[in-house]
């Protein structure tokens, strides 16, 4: 596309969000961690169209890849993914998957904690993956890992 730097556009469609809330919640996250202004949903197909750069599309995707599957099976919980962020060491978006906090109010006093402990000012849940992403930089990401492993108990 011309014009700007939001020269690619993407189409997504998600598989796993039952309710609006959820799908909501999810594109929601992904907008504001990748910093794509341009964000357009349609609720019936469960439908995604972003424009943004090449680098937000790189981000929208591994998002949606890693948060549109169904919960985490018990193995793979308590594990963090993480993505850097191309050329910039210190920029890093990260994953936490939950295994203890049961109810919605539980994740988000842990992210509300882990937001004033650390100042990572763009940090999400996903409620019905009991996940918290995250965007800062690497001693915030570290901190954070720290403060989540702690209170996820």
């Amino acid at each position: 596309m011309q014009g700007g730097g939001d020269d690619v556009a993407r189409l997504f469609y998600l598989k796993n969000p039952q309710t609006l809330q959820e799908f909501q919640e999810l594109v929601t996250l992904v907008r504001a961690l990748s910093d794509i202004g341009r964000t357009f949903t349609y609720v019936a197909p469960k439908a995604v169209a972003v424009r943004g750069t090449g680098e937000q599309m790189a981000l929208a995707e591994w998002l949606f890849t890693e948060l549109d599957k169904p919960r985490p099976v018990v193995a793979e919980v308590g594990l963090a993914r993480q993505y850097h962020m191309r050329g910039d060491a210190d920029n890093v978006v990260r994953v936490f998957y939950l295994n203890h906090a049961a109810t919605p109010e539980r994740l988000q006093e842990i992210a509300v904690y882990t937001r004033n402990a650390t100042r990572i000012g763009r940090i999400f849940n996903y409620n019905s993956s009991r996940a918290i992403a995250l965007r800062g930089t690497a001693a915030q990401v570290a901190l954070a890992d720290q403060l989540i492993a702690e209170r996820d108990k």
